[in-house]
């Protein structure tokens, strides 16, 4: 041991205290470190030169470690921004250091917000955005004997860094709430509503920015004198009420000046469940109220033109029906409260007219008006009751409340389609009686022209006939061949002229029973098997006057013809004869009783066009060789010609039916009784005159063959002349009707001038151009139609010589 050395010197106890006294200082650096550790606070340590010299470990909350900040000036650790705060902070620390060193105390404090920012040890740029620390810096003097960072006998700084983003983003928050609201009050008094806070004794507490009042005015007034220019509350305030419920209550009260006001009085409940004040929103809404006023006026009067109109007028949305007049419940059979809620197609049959399906076509023509094209079409409605309803239909896009809506307009026309339909169908009456009459004019002229030339062919095979010897049968088959087939064409020209009524029938009061079913038995015969006859006999009276041959003719024709159309699948003829009164006038029919014979087929049927032609004559559908075309125009004639009428319903697929009606007559039928004699004869003279040369000569043998004597003209002129030169000459003037210069009645006129008691036989191949009541005022004996029998002719020849 030294010299030096103190006896009582024990370097072990030496040692041992330095040790405790070490860890005395680590046990208060861990301390130390544990307390500055567990605070939220950043805590550091500058030097005098303002560099970190410690830091506790919460700067690892961003990202970064406290080794990476030791020794870095305390101003890089601050935006750019800001790096002029900083150093000016550090220069103030540092005047006051200088007057207070050496004192161990509290000598500057100083708290400021300053961004901090800081780099990690990946070099990342660490910031703390959209808030602040605040920097606490406290100076105190600290005495350090050792140390490697810390410096013996030099001043530090300790500051503390405080995270004040959260509180710096709320007060900005706040403030933006506080300066929204004032904008709100604000914009809320420019457009004339007042923010009102009222005792619960109505005296105004506050009032929004911009009233005319001051704050000292506005506690002194009551909101009923304010707003209402009252002295006393108003008889309507829900003050009272909203103290008393605690709810918001809703009111509109009228000022002595007139004016309206919306108050909306809500209620400011204390913590302690008590309303001490309410606050008043009070809006002026005598604009509104003006404006409401006219709107009512407006939908009053379209509510009266809406529920009076003579159309019905609809509303609709997303295709179904929202509104509707009471028009609609005429239109479509129904309350409004079924036509409500319903669509188009609910009161709509399943197809319209043009057989396209009700609710796919009422679709198209609504989306054609939702995009802008107004549409008008005529639609078939049907009523609750099944009635169909035929109406024209106007869709009109309109906005209600800023929605696109449909607006419907129905006019029923059901009456005016009924007449509509009655037109065309008296025009297509008109139209075809028109052609009818002019093919019967063209039939009758082709008929007078073939006449004549029958004529002569009949008289001179009558007259071969009675030349050839008895005993000539060759020569007298082959002028019966002549005759029958003159009489077939004669028969031929007979349906021509029955077609037009212009062929003279030999009618009578006839039962038709009898004849009906022997004619059907007939046509059962020459139907084939695969065509099943059906017939129904409920008829009380069937007596007519008729032609029976030519009511034979009619049923044998439409029976066959019926047969036709079902030749290739076979079906059912069906002949029902009934009774039928008529008191009214309905589809050309008169008004009487008729026999309603009805033939009704199942065959292949016949379209409109084919429908309107069938009573043409020549006109068919029938192969060539088939058939003429004559029958069922020749049937129309010879109905027509009995006050009768004819009616054809059918329709492709569906077969056709035929409606006869004949007049029936109240007195029964009597047998006709006629007797043959020989042809009379005698030896008068007869004045012949016809501008045929044929029939003039041939009439002249027939005539001459009975003993006559007979003188010929083909002039009518040079007949009258020859008459008015020797008018005693001629005991009977037969003479034609139609001809040139003279017509038959004319030259009968003058004949009687001349000699009034003359005789006068009119023959005619067209008969019913001159009718009975000229025949007999004109005093002609008699009218004979062409061609002319021989036995007729004498009969008649004689008859009006005897009388």
């Amino acid at each position: 041991m030294a010299e030096n050395t103190p006896k009582d010197f024990n370097i072990e106890k030496l040692i041992k205290e330095n040790l405790d006294l070490k860890g005395e200082l680590e046990g208060r650096n861990r301390l130390f470190d544990i307390l500055t550790d567990s605070i939220s606070d950043i805590v550091y340590i500058l030097d005098p030169d303002a560099n970190i010299v410690e830091v506790n470990r919460r700067v690892e909350d961003f990202g970064c470690q406290a080794s990476d900040l030791k020794g870095k000036p305390f101003s890089n650790l601050v935006p750019d921004d800001y790096k002029e705060i900083a150093n000016q902070i550090i220069i103030e620390r540092r005047n006051q250091i200088r007057k207070v060193e050496g004192k161990v105390q509290l000598q500057y404090y100083q708290e400021v917000e300053l961004p901090f920012e800081f780099e990690s040890s990946d070099k990342r740029e660490l910031k703390i955005t959209g808030g602040s620390f605040v920097s606490n810096f406290n100076v105190r003097t600290i005495r350090i004997h050792k140390g490697e960072s810390i410096k013996r006998n030099h001043v530090y700084t300790v500051g503390i860094a405080r995270n004040i983003s959260d509180q710096t983003n709320l007060e900005h928050e706040l403030k933006e709430q506080i300066n929204a609201k004032r904008e709100l009050l604000d914009g809320l008094t420019q457009s004339g509503i007042d923010v009102a806070m009222v005792s619960v004794d109505n005296q105004l507490l506050n009032l929004t920015p911009g009233s005319a009042l001051s704050a000292e005015e506005v506690k002194k007034t009551f909101c009923f004198t304010r707003f209402m220019e009252r002295k006393s509350p108003c008889a309507y305030c829900k003050l009272e009420k909203a103290v008393e419920t605690g709810n918001i209550q809703f009111s509109e009260m009228q000022s002595e000046d007139k004016s309206w006001y919306r108050i909306i009085t809500v209620p400011h409940i204390n913590p302690d469940g008590k309303t001490e004040k309410v606050i008043e929103i009070i809006q002026d809404i005598t604009e509104t109220k003006k404006t409401q006023k006219a709107l009512e006026e407006n939908e009053q009067k379209y509510r009266l033109l809406f529920e009076n109109a003579n159309d019905g007028i609809l509303l609709m949305k997303d295709y179904v029906f929202t509104d509707a007049n009471k028009k609609i419940e005429t239109i479509f059979g129904a309350p409004l409260d079924e036509v409500i809620g319903n669509t188009p197609a609910f009161f709509s049959p399943p197809k319209q007219s043009d057989d396209s399906y009700s609710d796919e076509k009422a679709l198209q023509y609504i989306d054609a008006a939702l995009d802008g094209e107004p549409q008008i079409f005529e639609w078939v409605h049907r009523k609750k009751n099944g009635e169909l309803v035929f109406a024209e239909v106007s869709l009109n896009r309109i906005y209600l409340n800023d929605e696109s809506m449909i607006q419907a307009f129905v006019r029923d026309n059901t009456h005016r389609k009924a007449e509509e339909e009655e037109r065309k169908k008296l025009e297509s009456q008109l139209l075809q009686a028109q052609k009818m009459e002019a093919i019967g004019t063209l039939a009758g002229g082709i008929a007078h022209d073939f006449n004549n030339v029958l004529s002569p062919i009949i008289s001179y095979a009558q007259l071969l006939e009675r030349k050839l010897p008895i005993d000539d049968a060759k020569f007298k088959g082959y002028v019966k061949g002549i005759q029958t087939a003159a009489h077939r064409a004669a028969e031929l020209v007979a349906q021509i002229l029955n077609f037009n009524r212009k062929y003279p029938t030999k009618t009578e009061i006839t039962n038709t029973l009898p004849i009906i079913k022997e004619t059907i038995k007939l046509l059962r015969s020459a139907l084939p098997s695969s065509i099943n006859l059906m017939t129904t006999y409920k008829a009380l009276n069937t007596h007519v006057r008729c032609d029976p041959t030519q009511l034979q003719q009619v049923i044998m024709n439409l029976g066959t013809n019926a047969g036709h159309a079902m030749r290739e699948e076979g079906g059912i003829l069906e002949m029902v004869v009934s009774n039928y009164t008529e008191y009214r006038d309905n589809s050309g029919i008169m008004q009487g009783q008729y026999l309603l014979i009805t033939v009704r087929d199942t065959g292949v049927g016949m379209s409109p066009e084919t429908l309107q032609r069938i009573f043409e004559p020549f006109f068919t559908t029938k192969e060539v060789g088939e058939g003429t075309g004559l029958g069922l125009s020749v049937s129309y004639g010879i109905i027509s010609s009995l006050g009768g009428f004819i009616h054809p319903y059918s329709e492709p697929g569906k077969g056709s039916k035929f409606h006869i009606y004949l007049p029936l007559s109240r007195t029964k039928s009597i047998p006709a009784m006629r007797s043959f004699q020989d042809m009379p004869k005698g030896s008068e003279t007869i004045m012949l005159v016809d501008d045929e040369e044929a029939n003039v000569f041939s009439c002249t043998v027939l005539l001459e063959d009975l003993g006559y004597q007979v003188e010929g003209f083909t002039d009518s002129r040079k007949a009258l002349q020859a008459f008015t030169e020797n008018p005693d000459k001629y005991d009977l003037v037969f003479t034609d009707y139609t001809m040139p210069n003279l017509s038959g009645l004319k030259l009968t006129e003058k004949i009687k001038v001349i000699r009034q008691n003359a005789p006068v036989l009119l023959i005619s191949g067209l008969s019913e151009a001159i009718s009975d009541k000229e025949v007999f005022e004109a005093g002609i004996k008699q009218k004979l139609s062409k061609p002319i029998e021989l036995f007729d002719l004498a009969i008649a020849v004689r008859k009006a010589l005897d009388e």
